[in-house]
């Protein structure tokens, strides 16, 4: 049988279901990662696969005579997979966050942070209410904590949200993106207890002037 698997957000295959085990063995791929068997209805998680191919199969039944099978009707060798994973952000969403840091254009980065967020995951949601990926944690988040994560408190909930994006097996890994997005919050609140602190140094300068 000829298999596809899901690997830094691209489509590769088709192989032997043998070569996805050893990639699995050498940490190329993990038990999340996401895996298609010709002829299958859905992409399924690889521990899943492997539990289905690892169980006995079924006797084959009689063989009964039948008509010829004319050509038009036997299925493509290289027949389409599912096609390729929708809208992946994930490179711009990381590092783009370094731009909340940036004075003048912090407000337009967050919001072009927002809308790639939002593309990602309603098309994902959709992509999993139609049955071409399985359910996750990303999926079935909360619509409460992605509201707060992405729109009311970002700098707050974003390195969460980060977590469950990373997790789900969707996207091209990011591994850095929780790490980063916390030092970038932790960054921005300095930032703005440092601006606060001048700030309010140099209006008690100013009036202790005015006072003179």
């Amino acid at each position: 049988m000829n298999w596809f698997y899901a690997k830094d957000g691209q489509q590769l295959g088709p192989v032997a279901f043998s070569e996805i085990e050893r990639l699995h063995a050498e940490g190329q791929l993990t038990d999340d990662s996401l895996v298609w068997q010709q002829g299958s209805p859905n992409w399924i998680k690889f521990s899943e696969a492997r539990a289905t191919a690892a169980a006995p199969a079924p006797a084959a039944p009689a063989v009964s005579p039948s008509p010829a099978i004319s050509p038009a009707a036997t299925p493509a060798t290289g027949s389409a997979a599912p096609a390729k994973p929708l809208a992946d952000y994930g490179d711009f969403i990381v590092w783009g966050y370094i731009g909340m840091l940036v004075p003048c254009v912090n407000f337009i980065v967050y919001v072009v942070l927002v809308v790639l967020n939002m593309l990602e995951y309603f098309e994902r949601r959709k992509e999993v209410q139609e049955g071409r990926l399985p359910e996750s944690d990303y999926s079935k988040m909360n619509p409460v904590l992605f509201v707060l994560g992405l729109i009311c408190c970002s700098g707050l909930l974003y390195p969460l949200y980060m977590y469950y994006r990373n997790k789900s097996g969707y996207f091209k890994p990011q591994p850095k993106a929780v790490p980063v997005t916390i030092a970038i919050v932790i960054l921005s609140i300095i930032i703005n207890v440092i601006i606060q602190l001048v700030s309010m140094s140099v209006n008690g300068a100013a009036l202790h002037h005015d006072m003179q």
